[in-house]
């Protein structure tokens, strides 16, 4: 008992003061929540009991300080791994054991982790299998590691040398095509240096003709700097023939004529997801249709280092007393959360949710469009 005060007066409650007047984001990394971190299961059950009658400040202290232990331990076995000897057996328990801590831990916590140790100990991923081990789990969560990748390039651009960007490149190119229509958004999205974006373009040339498509897609939407950014780098591609690039920079998407409430109702699936897609896409978002729709999800939005959505659009032709969309779709997008690696799960509708739905999606976290709202934000950004 005497232990479980000690750790209350030392260090939950200081850190409780933090979390909620929320800085939390300021003290990640102190002493305070390291020493946190081994004895985090005695540390959460003094707030249990001292938060017992304020669900919504204990939730908040909790997750934030989960969220720190899933930081620091992700730090601690990934620099655990790259300490042993790379010679040794790739299959001994005890590597087995690190790679299944990290599959257990917070998926945003382990990518920045191993991308942190990329920057700090490039050498340390030469000719080691261990170290490859850690690039594979990048390359398995494919979306979240690069929009982190792209954000922690931006962040640390100044001290970003050659090997620590040819580390980086050759996760890239592990990823695959994704990450040239995400490095191409990044155009839109940061204030990129002078370096940085030779950088990016060096990467995207690397793909070849792989690279071509995405870029003829992105020039339709891009302002006409960032087109010009693009038509540079299907130059340096070679393969592209000058007429196309000159057809590309006169190329605009034609603006989708947009329905107004009785046709909103009338859409069919595949038109209605391009009414969704055009209207995150005018807010600002990345935009992409998942590659596998039996997953539970149709659409990917993501704002880089800021916010991924998974989206499920539903489209359902009875009026406001026909029948209305069930719960079933609350529990697809939910479960598409990690298939996609999402921070954010909405399901759009041109009709209406039942009450079990709202109920569902209320205790899920879970953000209901219904055609009311759709078409609300329909008019205001389409």
């Amino acid at each position: 008992m005497y232990r479980k005060e000690k750790i209350k007066t030392l260090i939950v409650e200081p850190l409780t003061e933090e979390i909620l007047d929320e800085s939390f984001d300021q003290i990640s990394t102190s002493d305070s929540l390291k020493q946190l971190s081994k004895f985090e299961t005695e540390a959460l059950e003094c707030l249990l009991v001292k938060y017992d009658q304020e669900p919504d400040k204990r939730d908040k202290i909790i997750e934030a300080l989960n969220s720190g232990f899933n930081n620091t331990a992700s730090d601690f076995i990934v620099s655990k791994i790259l300490e042993i000897d790379p010679d040794t057996d790739n299959n001994s328990i005890e590597h087995q054991q690190n790679l299944e801590i990290l599959q257990n831990l917070s998926e945003i916590s382990v990518t920045n982790a191993i991308i942190k140790a990329i920057y700090h100990n490039h050498y340390k991923f030469e000719n080691n299998n261990r170290a490859n081990d850690l690039i594979d789990l990048l390359t398995d969560r494919s979306f979240l590691t690069v929009s982190l990748l792209i954000d922690f390039i931006y962040n640390n651009s100044k001290y970003l040398d050659l090997l620590i960007i040819d580390k980086f490149t050759m996760i890239f190119h592990s990823v695959g095509s994704l990450s040239v229509r995400s490095l191409l958004h990044s155009l839109d999205d940061y204030d990129w240096s002078e370096r940085c974006l030779e950088y990016i373009k060096g990467i995207i040339v690397d793909f070849g003709d792989e690279s071509v498509i995405p870029l003829l897609t992105y020039m339709k939407t891009c302002s006409y700097e960032n087109k010009l950014i693009a038509a540079e780098i299907m130059d340096m591609i070679g393969h592209v023939s000058a007429m196309r690039i000159v057809e590309a920079l006169n190329d605009t998407e034609p603006t989708m004529k947009l329905p107004h409430f009785h046709k909103l109702q009338d859409l069919k699936s595949h038109e209605l997801e391009k009414v969704v897609y055009n209207l995150y896409e005018a807010m600002y978002y990345h935009v992409d249709f998942t590659e596998y729709q039996d997953q539970g999800g149709d659409i990917i939005a993501t704002k880089l280092g800021k916010e991924r959505i998974i989206i499920q659009v539903k489209s359902h032709k009875n009026n406001k007393d026909g029948n209305r969309i069930s719960n079933f779709a609350v529990q697809q997008v939910k479960t598409a959360q990690n298939v996609y690696f999402a921070t954010k799960c909405v399901v759009v509708a041109n009709n209406y949710f039942s009450p079990a739905a709202v109920e569902l999606a209320r205790a899920n976290n879970v953000e209901l469009i219904d055609i009311d709202s759709l078409q609300a934000l329909v008019d205001n950004y389409l």
